[in-house]
């Protein structure tokens, strides 16, 4: 769960499909307020944004909790897609606005980033009005969760050129 913004209802969906669930630094402070009975089973980060009593809350419930701040080369997100890993996740939801959330563009910069590191697990970025995917060259089958009342799908090639594409459905 990042540290931005996610309707309620949409935070309830991804958490039932969720087996291992993971919160980013602030994102703690935000599953709180919005679900209080909700209980990650990691808290993690640099812990710069999340509060002191959050920390000693969800710590008194025996979540585990990882202190990462002596690591400054790695964002948040980085840091819990490595325990996701570490955890044995193949197929991993980030939950949470991303779509340059206060004009922090730069976050959006970051999380397709930590997508591109990682491109070798299934990563759906899920947002309130959105979802980012990235794909390796070949055929990809993408579940699109039944959250979105939008019919459309943008493609954006990154680093380089799309010579062929197609899409059904």
């Amino acid at each position: 769960l990042l540290n931005t913004p996610l309707a309620k209802a949409r935070l309830r969906r991804l958490w039932s499909l969720s087996e291992v669930r993971i919160c980013a630094d602030g994102g703690a402070d935000r599953l709180l307020k919005a679900e209080g009975s909700f209980v990650p089973d990691v808290l993690l980060g640099d812990f710069d944004s999340v509060a002191t009593a959050t920390l000693e809350h969800y710590r008194q419930l025996g979540v585990e909790i990882r202190d990462l701040s002596h690591d400054q080369n790695s964002t948040d997100l980085q840091k819990a897609l490595a325990a996701a890993r570490e955890c044995g996740c193949e197929h991993i939801i980030i939950a949470g606005e991303f779509a340059g959330i206060a004009g922090r563009l730069d976050h959006l910069f970051g999380i397709l980033n930590a997508l591109h590191i990682n491109s070798d697990l299934q990563i759906a970025v899920v947002g309130d009005d959105c979802q980012i995917f990235m794909l390796s060259p070949g055929e990809h089958h993408m579940l699109v969760l039944d959250l979105f009342p939008m019919p459309h799908c943008g493609l954006v090639p990154l680093g380089t050129p799309c010579r062929s594409i197609s899409t059904t459905g």
